[in-house]
């Protein structure tokens, strides 16, 4: 009997050993999450630059923001280029890139991109010169509607000068009274005679509206000469122009990319003018200081802080765009977890939801890429 006792206890024994052994430990503090190593392009803001040791700039923000959110762990790093963010990441150098980099076809054979937080499209942007000259006045000249009316405006001042005139058919009185319609000084050419007063105050209204058409007109033509046109309607010889002026671009950047495809659309990518190749933003600012380029090709959203940091803002202006529109998204390496990156494009797209990124863009002066039609 005891025998069969103490077998009993045993095999009870090893049944708790064996189930203790095939239950896992609940561990008693959580897993330490990893540091993730965050890229971040030390450009120009609104995008991100290291501002006193601190990255600033619209993704950054949104970063922090889902970083905060989702108690990820992270230390950033700083990057010179754009391209070289791309090439860090593809080696899983880093875990993933926080700047405006745009989503194209080369970058999307070598790395992943979460959901668009933004768009931007490529700008010329131009030194101001004085629109008002010879070509100018020709332009105003050339508009149809000008020329209508001033047709008009010299046969109602003829018919008024002759109807007005006393003493029958005298040249020199009826073009010094025309003189005077035209010119607006009515004084002398008012008499005593009533029948005059429709034709005089008829060449006067004519007067009056020929001059509001012509500011009108001189107006919007100064706008339309002001307004960046739409690269696609960009001729070869207004690129060709630029280029002899010296345009600014930096290497191996989009913009890069964009205006090589434009020359080379408009086959002068062969020819001795070349643009202005630039490593950094303070090089290109030389450069625009010292009048050597007169235009500069960049991203819609940079180019502000270009010239304001340049201290020239009044004196560039966007004079063409491209119409296409990139969509710009965080860099994800190959090696950042699905679960990190799903969590990273959710909480963007909830803040695209709620608001929060509008919110951004008006804050950090977010320029539309959108050209108008």
């Amino acid at each position: 009997m005891k025998i069969k006792l103490c077998t009993f206890l045993v095999v009870i024994a090893s049944s708790c050993c064996s189930f203790a052994e095939s239950t896992p430990a609940v561990p008693k503090f959580p897993e330490k999450q990893s540091v993730l190593i965050v890229g971040a392009v030390d450009d120009a803001l609104p995008c991100s630059e290291k501002v006193d040791g601190i990255f600033k700039g619209f993704p950054i923000e949104i970063w922090r923001h889902v970083a905060e959110k989702n108690g990820l762990n992270y230390s950033f790093q700083s990057i010179s280029s754009y391209d070289k963010a791309i090439e860090l990441a593809s080696q899983n150098t880093v875990d993933l890139v926080v700047s405006c980099h745009s989503v194209t076809p080369s970058r999307l054979r070598i790395v992943d991109f979460s959901v668009p937080f933004q768009r931007s499209s490529i700008v010329l942007v131009s030194r101001n010169i004085n629109n008002v000259g010879l070509k100018f006045f020709l332009k105003v000249l050339q508009n149809e509607i000008v020329w209508k009316c001033s047709v008009f405006l010299i046969l109602v001042t003829t018919i008024a000068s002759l109807a007005i005139t006393k003493g029958g058919f005298n040249f020199n009185k009826i073009s010094k009274n025309w003189m005077r319609l035209m010119l607006g000084a009515l004084t002398p050419v008012i008499d005593d005679t009533k029948r005059s007063y429709p034709f005089i105050l008829l060449a006067g209204l004519s007067r009056m509206a020929f001059l509001s058409l012509i500011i009108g007109t001189v107006a919007s033509l100064i706008y339309a000469e002001s307004k960046p046109i739409d690269s696609r309607n960009a001729g070869r010889s207004y690129l060709q122009n630029a280029l002899s002026e010296g345009v600014i671009v930096m290497d191996d950047s989009s913009s890069e990319e964009w205006l090589l495809n434009l020359m080379n659309k408009l086959n002068i990518a062969n020819s001795a003018l070349q643009p202005i190749s630039v490593k950094t933003n303070q090089e290109k600012s030389k450069f625009l200081k010292s009048s050597k380029g007169m235009h500069f090709v960049d991203d819609s959203l940079t180019y502000k802080t270009v010239l304001r940091d340049a201290g020239l803002t009044s004196e560039f202006n966007p004079t063409m765009r491209s119409k296409n529109v990139y969509p710009q998204s965080f860099v994800f390496s190959p090696r950042l977890p699905k679960k990190i990156r799903r969590t990273i494009n959710v909480e963007i797209a909830n803040m695209s939801q709620s608001g929060m990124l509008t919110e951004m863009i008006d804050y950090w002066d977010y320029e539309s890429p959108y050209v108008e039609d």
